[in-house]
Parts: structure tokens; C-alpha cells; sequence
């Protein structure tokens, strides 16, 4: 639905249904935020069914590549990537990240890490969010961080994984 490479790009009060991508360089089934994509505000959106099959990691609904992220008050439903993040994938160059408000529901990951959230080389921080019904067959149910971050005010009910973090899997310090 979106592709976003360039400095700036917010995505507000908008709702994705059934969107998916396939094979190719890993991207999101809903939206790519690639390389030079600066301060990205994603706010009061919905994301429902969205899927990746890339036969790399990619985010079932969003895959994130570089950059200061915000998404707000986003509810990911039903999203699925078979290598890496049911709904959300941080991968690539550094990443700042804060999940805040979001609600991620039967989301999975039924390949590899994070049930709904997974990153790598990004610092990512979630707050005040509910994760219900997530799996992952690697590490993290809910969320698979190889870089660490913060999870405060957030509740997790029914993630599971296959191996460890039925909820979180952090593999680096973490706050």
C-alpha cells in the first residue's frame, strides 16, 4: 500500500485492510519505511490482515529500515511475516523507536522472532500498549529485541513462543 524512501513521511488516522506483499527484498505487507526515511509519525491508524512472505525478514504490517519512529495508537490485528515481526520488523541501519497506545492482537511470526514486534540494531521503546494472542516460533510471543529497550505500562495476555520470552525475548541490556 505504502513505500516510503525519502526524509519525511507521516501516515495519520487511516485504516489498512488485507494488504500483503510477496516475494522480493524484505518489506512490509502493509508499508516499507526504507533508508533516509527521517522522522516518521505513525498516529490513530488501523492495520488488519496484512501479510509478508519475503524470504527475508520483513514486518507483516511495517518494515522499518532507519531512523526516529513514532507510532501512536495503532491497532495491528490479524498481521503475519513468516521471518520476523507478525505486525512490526525494526531491521537494517539504527533505528530509534517508540511504540506508545498500540493494542497488537493475533499477530505471529509462525517462522522465526516476535510474535507481533521484532527488532534489530534499533532501541525500541514501548509504552502503555496490550498485546493479546501472539506467537512466535523463535523467541519473543509479543516481542524479540536484539538490541534491548524499554517496556513499561503494557499489558500481554495469552503470547506465547515456541522457544523463550513467551512475551519478551531481549537479548541485549535492557531497561
Amino acid at each position: 500500500a505504502i513505500y516510503v524512501e525519502g526524509h519525511y513521511g507521516n501516515v495519520l488516522n487511516c485504516t489498512f485492510d488485507t494488504n500483503w506483499a510477496e516475494w522480493g527484498t524484505p518489506d512490509g505487507g502493509t508499508i516499507a519505511f526504507r533508508s533516509g526515511s527521517d522522522y516518521v509519525l505513525m498516529e490513530n491508524c488501523s492495520i488488519n490482515n496484512s501479510y509478508v512472505q519475503a524470504p527475508t525478514v520483513g514486518g507483516g504490517a511495517i518494515q522499518i529500515s532507519a531512523s526516529h519512529y513514532i507510532i501512536r495508537n495503532v491497532n495491528f490485528t490479524k498481521c503475519l511475516s513468516r521471518w520476523g515481526g507478525g505486525a512490526l520488523c525494526f531491521y537494517g541501519s539504527y533505528s530509534d523507536i517508540i511504540v506508545t497506545q498500540c493494542r497488537f492482537e493475533d499477530n505471529s511470526c509462525p517462522n522465526s522472532y516476535g510474535g507481533a514486534i521484532r527488532t534489530h540494531n534499533s532501541v525500541i521503546s514501548v509504552y502503555n500498549s496490550t498485546f493479546i494472542n501472539n506467537y512466535a516460533s523463535g523467541f519473543g510471543g509479543a516481542i524479540a529485541s536484539e538490541t534491548g529497550g524499554i517496556v513499561e505500562n503494557c499489558t500481554f495476555i495469552n503470547c506465547s513462543s515456541s522457544s523463550s520470552g513467551g512475551s519478551i525475548h531481549f537479548s541485549k541490556k535492557t531497561t
